[in-house]
């Protein structure tokens, strides 16, 4: 599932989605060994959550979007492609899986859902 949303300067909404899902792991983009503010964040709020850094390289939205054209079916596939950020991780997730299990994955063996976040509230305390 693959979806995009706009998030405030505090990262209130995708802190929200973390604990939402309550994963065992969170796949960063790393630029370098410096800490974002949202990495500071997500280990401060939660410290049982190991932080998987991936180089920005592997965030192609070119590679994205050829993911999900092999994916999904056209009817889907055309709401999911304007989504520049949500193509870039797909990319980015797809290459580090591949590289953790040492497979290739067709992507027309895997199943993408785009889930647009319309309908959704957030208020920021911060």
């Amino acid at each position: 599932q693959i979806t995009q949303f706009v998030d405030q300067g505090s990262s209130a909404f995708a802190l929200a989605m973390l604990e939402v899902y309550d994963p065992i792991s969170a796949v960063v983009v790393c630029k370098s060994s410096e800490r974002t503010p949202l990495h500071t964040r997500i280990q401060n709020k939660f410290s049982e959550v190991s932080m998987v850094p991936i180089a920005r390289r592997y965030f192609d939205e070119a590679e994205g979007v050829r993911i999900v054209q092999g994916s999904m079916s056209e009817a889907d596939c055309w709401a999911a492609k304007s989504k520049f950020v949500a193509m870039a991780a797909l990319a980015g997730i797809w290459k580090y899986v591949e590289y953790t299990l040492d497979i290739t994955i067709h992507p027309s063996t895997a199943r993408v859902v785009y889930r647009p976040m319309d309908r959704v509230l957030m208020f920021d305390s911060s």
